[in-house]
């Protein structure tokens, strides 16, 4: 009926109806701030709206208003529409035509911002889709595979993805994302294949098995950037490759040496350390066998403090600052608590030890 109106979206009632158009309105769109409605109308023109008063603010002439729609910041707008091949650009705040793209084969019928406002993506009655870069007008990319009128394209909220929906049944998904770079070569690709695998791991770990590397050095490395787990699985992956290399021979012997040196020989509870500390410690442990692992802390007259439930955990040492239990001196209920000497007990499994600690604010 040639008018744009406007509801209250939370109780359905009509707060307002714009009167202008001559002819059918086939699109609205409100800017990104909300303070300006803009409509597409088959009498050839786009008119805008201030959508607070519903007072006409402008009107854009000998333009296609099939579809509409603003860039992120609001500052243009841009309309396309069945009766011409071409992309129109306008600013919205004075009405100026700013730019006109032209390189659709057929009548556009789509126009979409994406979210960055620097690409307009762009469908036409036989279902090509264009893409330009929004502040030259440069045609960036043609999309084939609609067979039929492209009647909406929208981007997702990251630009990385753009929907096209057709007469022809379909909405087809586009990868926008930009292409990375080729891969230069990787440090820790030793044997130059591009592929970093356990092939790469077993040649490293053959070199480290020939240099005479202190057992207390291999355990401090060890400990601190390796799991028992993935020195297993390492080491289940090197035994079915070649075991006649010597390479692998090597390293197989290497990767053992460090399983041992990984597993510990009993369940303990280490000293917490720093101690003492203020505001935060770490506190070790090594298990033999996985177990569900807590660690209770205690006040020196025996009242519970603070539980850490660490959970299921394999065997291993946990030593590292990466890998022990931290308490940041807080209660249960995250205040922190007094300076003072406090117990703290790890129970693994059947599995308890208790030490002190000490806050020293």
């Amino acid at each position: 009926d040639a008018t744009v109106r406007l509801w209250d979206a939370t109780t359905g009632t009509l707060r307002n109806t714009l009167t202008g158009h001559t002819s059918e309105v086939t699109s609205v769109s409100f800017s990104p701030d909300g303070g300006t409605i803009a409509s597409g109308s088959r009498d050839r023109t786009v008119r805008l709206w201030d959508a607070t008063t519903g007072t006409l603010i402008n009107t854009l002439k000998n333009t296609s208003g099939e579809s509409i729609s603003f860039s992120a910041d609001g500052n243009t707008l841009a309309t396309g529409g069945s009766y011409d091949a071409t992309v129109r650009l306008w600013d919205a705040t004075t009405g100026t035509l700013i730019n006109r793209l032209k390189r659709h084969p057929d009548l556009v019928s789509s126009v979409s911002f994406s979210p960055d406002g620097s690409t307009i993506a762009s469908g036409d009655e036989v279902g090509t889709v264009l893409l330009w870069d929004a502040t030259t007008g440069t045609l960036t990319k043609t999309l084939t595979g609609h067979t039929n009128k492209v009647t909406s394209v929208s981007f997702s909220a990251d630009g990385n993805t753009l929907a096209s929906g057709s007469q022809d049944g379909t909405v087809l998904l586009w990868d926008l994302a930009p292409t990375p770079p080729a891969p230069e070569s990787i440090a820790e690709d030793v044997n130059k294949d591009s592929v970093v695998n356990i092939q790469d791991l077993v040649a490293v770990a053959a070199a480290l098995g020939q240099a005479a590397a202190a057992p207390s050095a291999i355990r401090i490395q060890a400990t601190a950037h390796l799991t028992l787990a993935n020195v297993q699985h390492w080491l289940i992956q090197a035994q079915q490759l070649d075991i006649k290399n010597r390479n692998t021979q090597r390293g197989i012997l290497f990767l053992q040496s460090l399983l041992a040196v990984l597993t510990p020989k009993e369940m303990a509870l280490l000293q917490n350390y720093p101690n003492p500390f203020n505001p935060e410690t770490w506190i070790p442990y090594q298990l033999t066998a996985p177990a569900e692992v807590s660690i209770a802390i205690y006040t020196t007259d025996g009242k519970l403090v603070r539980t850490l439930t660490l959970g299921h955990q394999p065997a291993g040492i946990y030593a590292s600052r990466s890998r022990a239990a931290a308490w940041d001196g807080k209660n249960a209920l995250g205040e922190p608590v007094a300076s003072g000497m406090y117990f703290y007990t790890l129970t693994a499994g059947n599995f308890t030890a208790t030490r002190k600690m000490l806050i020293a604010k």
